[in-house]
């Protein structure tokens, strides 16, 4: 059952982590505008719901409707390993004791944006939303694919059609699975698997890092 969450606490815990939220409406933006999209308006942060928004022209194939919409996803993940990895290596190669203030500072500065960035890695129940929907118009607009029962004959047809959506099905029902299960914490799960990611992967660094030092 999902956990209702006083609206002081929700603000609060958006302040926490604003520059996942930042990072996230950037990787929306920026793709948007990598394909010619007109960019109407956009809040990277604000108090409320949404946290921030990026409003855009809507892009004319399937591809750009999912790289906009899937972008934080990506953005967001690889950033947070990316900084786990630099301040695990960090630590590693020197003792806590020789860190200056300002180094201490840096490090934590960079956990506080890597956990940030993988807590709001997950695309919006509106990002998924206009990837289903794209998807759910380029099946109806295949012969048969509105056929009932024939509709069956229109999935070699829509596969030849329409290779991206078919082989997209994974990674967005990945997507709309984290998404639904957000309010049982799923985002946490996600953050604290991406910690641990980083741990495993810099257990099979080390050896190598040591032997090219």
């Amino acid at each position: 059952m999902p956990i209702s969450i006083p609206p002081w606490l929700s603000q609060l815990y958006y302040l926490l982590t604003a520059p996942g939220v930042v990072i996230h409406e950037l990787a929306h933006k920026h793709t948007a505008e990598d394909l010619g999209l007109a960019i109407a308006e956009y809040r990277l942060f604000k108090f409320g719901s949404p946290a921030g928004y990026v409003k855009h022209e809507t892009p004319r194939t399937y591809r750009g409707i999912l790289a906009v919409s899937a972008a934080p996803f990506l953005l967001n993940t690889m950033l947070a390993f990316s900084l786990y990895l630099a301040i695990g290596i960090s630590i590693h190669y020197t003792s806590l004791e020789s860190l200056s203030y300002l180094q201490i500072a840096l490090l934590c500065g960079g956990f506080w944006i890597a956990l940030s960035s993988s807590l709001h890695a997950f695309p919006s129940a509106q990002d998924i939303s206009n990837i289903n929907t794209a998807a759910k118009a380029r099946w109806a607009n295949t012969p048969l694919g509105s056929r009932g029962v024939l509709a069956i004959l229109a999935m070699p047809i829509f596969l030849l059609k329409h290779p991206s959506v078919v082989f997209s099905l994974p990674l967005v029902g990945v997507l709309l699975l984290l998404d639904r299960a957000r309010a049982i914490g799923s985002h946490f799960l996600f953050a604290g698997a991406v910690i641990a990611t980083a741990l495993y992967t810099l257990d099979i660094i080390y050896p190598f890092l040591a032997t090219a030092i």
